[in-house]
């Protein structure tokens, strides 16, 4: 295989992993993270970076490292995010709210019946221990007026 390709090659990783890093700002945007999970998903990310980087280094190069392998993987990244990326993310943000607004609308009724029985049995007992203390209350008194 020839340099070119391999670069090639190299730009493609750099778009996937531009791909991955919208996923993690995905979840960013879809859920407030505290600044230990962000760390937490930085090095996650440098590690997905990488496998990837290592990968194509042992199959493509066959173990030899070249700077422009690098190069191409961050010129690949950095098309995607200057290119494509707004657009990934805004379509892939509109499409997971609507996935879960999707399952709202399915659990919802199921989640307002069990709310109710829960409501009802909680009531009933209520009713049934002030029913209870009151009636063995009571019993206790007359009880204690009989002797």
């Amino acid at each position: 295989m020839g340099m070119g390709t391999v670069f090639l090659w190299y730009c493609a990783a750099g778009g996937m992993l531009g791909v991955v890093f919208d996923l993690f700002r995905l979840g960013r945007r879809m859920i407030r993270h505290p600044k230990a999970a962000v760390i937490a998903e930085d090095l996650m990310f440098a590690l997905v970076l990488f496998c990837i980087s290592f990968y194509g280094l042992v199959t493509k190069t066959n173990g030899v490292f070249r700077w422009i392998f690098l190069f191409g993987e961050a010129a690949g990244f950095f098309v995607y995010q200057l290119t494509i990326s707004r657009f990934v993310l805004r379509w892939a943000e509109w499409l997971l709210r609507m996935i879960l607004r999707l399952i709202g609308w399915i659990v919802r009724p199921f989640w307002r019946f069990i709310c109710f029985w829960v409501r009802k049995i909680h009531f009933l007992t209520k009713k049934l221990i002030f029913f209870a203390k009151n009636r063995f209350h009571g019993l206790a008194k007359q009880k204690q007026n009989d002797v």
